[in-house]
């Protein structure tokens, strides 16, 4: 038995060898577009956290090593220790041509203009030129980290304000002219490393969305000013949307997030999910769950995996949610013995429950909540509604059971007596009342925290 599902292995030279769910054709369709774009790409691969962009990525780099395209893969959050970006990004880059074995000319001339940019951007100068090509402005606190400049420029002081001018010029043309320089040492890297065939590279940055906010958002910003060069193609790897809320944190919330970030991607993307109930990802990657975990579940498989897949539909569980509900699902069965009493759709719902809402699973576990106060919650409304109709026949098993299970004493009294008596007399055998069920199965599930 595993109780941490392993990840799934990637083959460096055939990335989806173990594709479970089918995403190969996607990947094969992105890499034709980034073989035969001629534009300066930055792609903005979007998804949200655990939804296996990771793993996806990792295996797309297979299809570039099929493809001739060499890649780089920098893992982001690994790096945002660093004040400036544009070290790690650059480093990586410096240490991939080392290990292609280019020419000493040409990893001299990278270094050089690696080592001249920054320096620049050691400098106010170029960090100033940077932001006011982005933003049009400097902010208030930028001018004040200059050293009490501000103060002397509020005051009119037209010789400070005019030398202090003229030095961020010059800093600023120098600034450009050192940029560019590395801009075309890089941009003939891939020519230098033999790729004449694709006469391409990929350098996929991942994690932008576990950075720290001004990390984040400043490689993406050096993204589009230093690295955005012909034959060069960027692959963000990111949640858009919590990036959205990084560059609000830095420049206010009043700012467009959106639009501010379109200005340093080209194109924009999704991992394609199936949803449908018969072939979707979620059921697939149950599937593969169950196998990798293997434990023992007395009888209990088919029941499992039926009710997940249900609640991971409804929930749209991400990938990552379901690996931690079975976790927690297996380290219940791994407890117990095979003779003591289990009610596996009961406890899938109370493990999805643990994963999704753990203040309302707290409150089931506490016997603070009844049955009817538990269906009106908003996440759960329409899916009581639905196991009523016909052809629902696992559902309405699952809530007959949370309805058994949960119902107050008043609730209870008010079933009807075939409704009272449908489990109670499994109950009997293990000498356990009705009353018992959430405190044991709520009990089981939290005496060992998944992290």
């Amino acid at each position: 038995m595993k109780l941490v599902a392993p990840p799934i292995k990637v083959d460096a030279e055939d990335g989806f060898a173990n594709d479970v769910l089918g995403r190969k054709s996607y990947g094969e369709a992105l890499c034709n577009i980034i073989s035969n774009s001629e534009d300066e790409l930055v792609i903005c691969l979007d998804g949200k956290w655990g939804e296996g962009k990771t793993t996806f990525v990792k295996m797309f780099c297979g299809v570039l090593v099929r493809s001739d395209i060499p890649s780089i893969y920098i893992d982001a959050f690994s790096s945002d220790h660093i004040e400036d970006p544009f070290f790690a990004v650059a480093s990586e880059i410096s240490a991939f041509a080392e290990e292609m074995g280019v020419k000493e000319e040409t990893k001299s001339s990278l270094k050089e203009h690696t080592v001249a940019v920054g320096v620049q951007l050691l400098s106010w100068g170029a960090k100033i030129g940077l932001k006011a090509a982005t933003l049009g402005a400097l902010t208030a606190s930028d001018i004040e980290a200059l050293g009490g400049v501000k103060g002397d420029i509020a005051e009119g002081i037209s010789g400070v304000a005019a030398k202090f001018v003229q030095v961020r010029l010059d800093a600023y043309s120098s600034s450009m002219a050192v940029f560019d320089e590395y801009r075309k040492s890089l941009s003939e890297l891939p020519q230098a490393i033999g790729n004449e065939k694709t006469n391409r590279l990929v350098v996929i940055i991942d994690e932008l969305d576990r950075c720290k906010p001004t990390f984040a958002v400043s490689l993406i910003e050096q993204v589009k000013h230093l690295f955005s060069v012909p034959n060069v193609v960027f692959l963000l790897v990111m949640n858009k949307e919590q990036l959205q809320q990084s560059i609000r944190s830095i420049y206010g919330q009043g700012v467009d997030a959106s639009t501010y970030l379109q200005k340093f991607i080209n194109l924009e993307t999704r991992i394609p999910r199936k949803n449908n109930s018969h072939d979707s990802d979620a059921a697939k990657y149950i599937d593969y769950l169950w196998k990798v975990h293997d434990f023992e579940a007395w009888g209990d498989q088919h029941s499992i995996l039926e009710c997940l897949k249900i609640l991971a539909r409804h929930f749209d569980l991400s990938l990552r949610e379901m690996e931690r509900v079975f976790t927690n699902i297996a380290v219940l069965y791994g407890t117990t013995g095979k003779d003591d009493l289990r009610i596996a759709p009961l406890i899938v719902f109370l493990a999805v429950l643990k994963v999704t809402d753990d203040s309302l699973f707290n409150k089931l576990r506490n016997g603070q909540i009844g049955y009817q106060e538990l269906i009106e919650q908003p996440d759960l409304v329409e899916l009581e509604k639905s196991s009523s109709q016909e052809g629902q026949r696992e559902l309405q098993h699952m809530f007959d059971l949370i309805r058994f299970a949960v119902s107050t004493e008043d609730e209870f009294r008010l079933l009807p007596d075939r409704d009272q008596d449908k489990f109670s007399s499994s109950l009997g055998h293990h000498g356990i009342f009705r009353e018992d069920l959430l405190p044991i199965f709520t009990q089981r599930l939290s005496d060992f925290i998944i992290r």
